[in-house]
């Protein structure tokens, strides 16, 4: 919830934190019932509607999770494990059994409470699911109170620092990352930083926010969204098309293994990847050393896809492909990329047609000539 920005704002607002008091002692509600039982049983009815959804991305259960009234023993690095461990982790085992009752396979993703946005670390850990993500926000508080080791800061700082945090949660949780909120503002060079830091650490990420759409969340100012009219078409001036400009990179939707970097320079346009053939598992995706039209089918399985978009690369591109082949049209919006038999490894630069380089693949993929232009 941007408006509110740091916990300073939380304090004022004793109504909240008691609320939230309730809710983690799940007080009865309606008909004697524990609130968070009501909320459990209310995303497995969510979580049942949407079972045969094929477009869902998952569930995310709660909204940047407030403590109550325990909130300042979160206020330092470490954050406030006994909250996170006997409070925050025993809610969410309960609302996970509840969607998994349901719907076994789609991704769950869970917030750690709040302060971790600024700068606190997690300890949520040891809820056992394979198909869970961890969804965390990042604003920079710099002007405005911080966790006191923290004071001083630049935003730059400490926004790595919650990227770092979110890292190393996921390394001791094999979790996967979401930062799932940030923005929330027209300051162009704030948004490019933070896209350009969540390339930097590999994560996935989501603005806050499209619209304001009278959400009682936001500013009422219209700085935090992009289309600034959600009853009207999203073209002409009804877009804020300079901060669209600026989210709309390019970036890799499949890596058929594991990547190593990625990252887009907007001033030459020049995307580049790295990545491993062999998955988290271990599974190789390189291809086999075989023309057998049975392989061949299996090799959309085996692709890496990146998308360029219509709009960065309006004269085409060129592409050179260390350690692979290129399955993709030409001028394509969304290049694929196949791995060389046996190869370990594979880099894909991208360019604007005329930017320098050449094109270049270091093996044939099916249906297409080697070294043939972009």
């Amino acid at each position: 919830m941007p408006q509110f920005g740091f916990p300073s704002n939380y304090f004022l607002m004793p109504a909240l934190i008691r609320a939230f008091d309730h809710f983690w002692a799940n007080d009865p509600g309606p008909a004697g019932v524990g609130l968070r039982d009501r909320y459990a049983a209310a995303w497995g009815h969510v979580a049942a509607r949407f079972t045969s959804a094929s477009h869902t991305l998952g569930f995310d259960l709660l909204n940047e999770p407030w403590p109550g009234a325990p909130w300042l023993t979160c206020f330092t690095p470490d954050g406030c494990p006994a909250f996170d461990t006997g409070t925050l982790v025993p809610f969410y085992k309960q609302v996970f059994a509840a969607i998994r009752a349901v719907d076994p396979g789609k991704l769950i993703w869970y917030e750690p409470n709040v302060l971790f946005n600024f700068g606190a670390a997690s300890s949520v850990t040891g809820l056992g699911d394979r198909s869970a993500g961890f969804s965390f926000h990042d604003y920079c508080a710099a002007t405005g109170p911080q966790i006191p080791a923290y004071t001083g800061r630049s935003c730059t700082s400490l926004n790595n620092h919650v990227f770092d945090n979110a890292d190393a949660h996921a390394q001791g949780t094999g979790d996967a990352l979401m930062l799932s909120e940030f923005g929330a503002t027209d300051d162009l060079a704030s948004i490019r930083e933070n896209v350009q830091q969540a390339d930097q650490h590999m994560v996935s990420w989501e603005y806050w926010h499209y619209c304001e759409c009278l959400d009682p969340t936001t500013s009422g100012s219209g700085t935090q969204a992009i289309v600034i009219d959600p009853s009207q078409a999203p073209s002409g001036s009804n877009v804020k098309q300079a901060k669209l400009d600026v989210l709309s990179e390019p970036y890799p939707q499949v890596v058929a293994g594991t990547p190593t970097s990625y990252g887009f320079d907007p001033l030459t346009r020049r995307f580049s990847l790295a990545y491993s053939t062999k998955g988290p598992t271990g599974k190789n995706f390189a291809r086999r050393a075989t023309r057998h039209s049975a392989r061949r089918s299996k090799e959309k399985f085996r692709q890496t896809q990146i998308f360029l978009g219509p709009d960065r690369y309006p004269s085409g591109y060129k592409v050179s492909v260390k350690g692979g082949g290129i399955a993709s049209k030409r001028k394509a919006s969304l290049l694929r990329v196949i791995a060389c038999p046996g190869r370990r490894n594979v880099s894909v630069t991208v360019l604007p047609k005329g930017g320098g380089g050449r094109n270049h693949t270091d093996c044939r993929v099916t249906g297409r000539r080697k070294k043939r232009g972009h």
